[in-house]
């Protein structure tokens, strides 16, 4: 299976890497990019199949699981950083609220990888 995955550092790359061996499916890095468009744009021409988080995948593609034999990646820790400079910043407040005590956004930021985890 070719993939289009981030740099080497990357966890979903990891990720992905690990699940497939896992269940036995052969795979080759054929595009690696830490950006999002250039891996889009080799889904998109059909060179190979990429992770992304729900959010980030364009409505034109198709996302990928157990239909297709792809069973659900490894779970991602997310950290969120705040600067001690924003402390009285009345913006970063409220988003860093909204952030940690919404489930739905941080269920859009780290839960899902691009595969179902039907």
């Amino acid at each position: 299976m070719p993939l289009a995955v981030y740099e080497l550092t990357s966890l979903a790359r990891r990720s992905a890497i690990n699940t497939l061996g896992l269940q036995g499916r052969r795979n080759k890095v054929v595009y690696h990019s830490s950006s999002l468009a250039g891996q889009i744009a080799a889904v998109e021409n059909g060179l190979a199949v990429a992770v992304f988080t729900h959010c980030s995948v364009p409505p034109h593609l198709q996302i990928l699981g157990n239909p297709q034999q792809l069973g659900p990646l490894e779970p991602m820790e997310v950290a969120l950083y705040r600067s001690p400079c924003s402390l009285d910043n009345i913006a970063v407040d409220n988003l860093y609220r909204l952030i940690t005590k919404n489930t739905a956004i941080l269920n859009l930021l780290c839960v899902s990888l691009g595969f179902n985890q039907e």
